[in-house]
């Protein structure tokens, strides 16, 4: 171990291989002591292995040069397949993320904005105005009742108020029903169009009824000016009340309501209603199957992702066994 040429090739490793020049430069002043023996190295000597010293770090950084040459001819080799193996997991993964995303956004779309926005929201407030019609149908009824009840006990205060709610009424029902009319989708404009609802009209100076066939769409045009026509009665009028041969004109339509109310426009109001929830629940029913077939592309999505980076796990262990 203390042999001069032994502490030099040492020296030159640790100046070429390890990069550690000091550490280097205290073996081979460790090689020069034991050459000459301590105490005896002259200024020749020391101008001599600084030469040698100056020589030496020129081969030394032509070495490190031609080294890192020649490194550079092979690196790019080193774990090529597995950094291509690695680049593929990584479009792999980033392709499943973003039909990931994709799937999860169609299902939110189709089910939030198009379904529930467009569709159930659209049918529940359709829902909506039909009961209200319906409610105000009824409560007319009974604003007929309570007029000719005012007109009896002369109460004229009551007779306006039930003429003013006969005039909201009339407005609310026609501008519910205009919106109504509005939303309908064109799969249900025969529901609203067709006249297959038979109701009785009284006719004036006979006493007697005809039978007129009326379309959804008609019927609520018919209540709403009926409505109107009893809010203009005056007092005289209002006592002459029910269905006579004098019967006025806002009598009639009143013993019109009181005819067709129950037997037609209520059964008319339910089907309807019937009708847009059946839609609703369908559009329900969609909804789930949407949502279930989204879980389970978004669960096999997942799944392809684990396998992949399972896969290229197993692989890279094999490798490096």
């Amino acid at each position: 171990p203390g042999t001069t040429a032994l502490l030099q090739e040492y020296a030159l490793f640790l100046d070429v291989c390890a990069n550690n020049e000091r550490e280097a430069e205290k073996y081979r002043t460790q090689a020069a002591l034991v050459e000459t023996g301590p105490g005896l190295v002259s200024e020749e000597m020391k101008e001599d292995e600084e030469k040698a010293r100056s020589a030496a770090t020129s081969d030394t950084e032509k070495s490190r040069s031609l080294m890192l040459k020649w490194i550079a001819t092979w690196s790019g080799s080193v774990l090529g397949t597995e950094l291509k193996e690695v680049h593929s997991i990584h479009w792999r993964v980033q392709l499943f993320v973003f039909l990931l995303v994709a799937v999860s956004t169609l299902g939110w779309v189709l089910s939030d904005q198009i379904l529930f926005d467009s569709m159930v929201k659209e049918d529940i407030t359709l829902i909506e105005q039909t009961g209200l019609f319906r409610t105000f149908t009824i409560t007319s009824n009974f604003l007929y009742r309570s007029q000719y009840l005012a007109a009896h006990n002369n109460h004229s205060h009551d007779i306006e108020r039930a003429q003013e709610e006969f005039m909201h009424e009339a407005d609310k029902i026609r501008e519910g029903h205009h919106k109504k009319f509005e939303g309908l989708r064109w799969y249900q404009r025969d529901t609203y169009t067709t006249p297959d609802h038979e109701l009785l009209v009284p006719m004036a100076g006979h006493f007697d009824f005809k039978h007129e066939y009326i379309d959804y769409w008609t019927m609520g045009g018919d209540i709403a000016r009926r409505l109107e026509r009893m809010a203009s009665m005056d007092h005289e009028e209002i006592m002459r009340g029910g269905y006579t041969n004098e019967s006025s004109q806002g009598n009639l339509a009143g013993v019109w309501l009181m005819e067709n109310t129950y037997r037609v426009i209520l059964p008319t109001t339910e089907e309807i209603v019937g009708m847009y929830e059946d839609m609703v629940k369908e559009f329900g029913h969609l909804t789930t199957t949407l949502v279930t077939v989204n879980v389970v592309l978004a669960s096999l999505l997942n799944l392809g992702i684990a396998i992949s980076v399972l896969y290229a796990v197993i692989d890279s262990v094999r490798i490096l066994q």
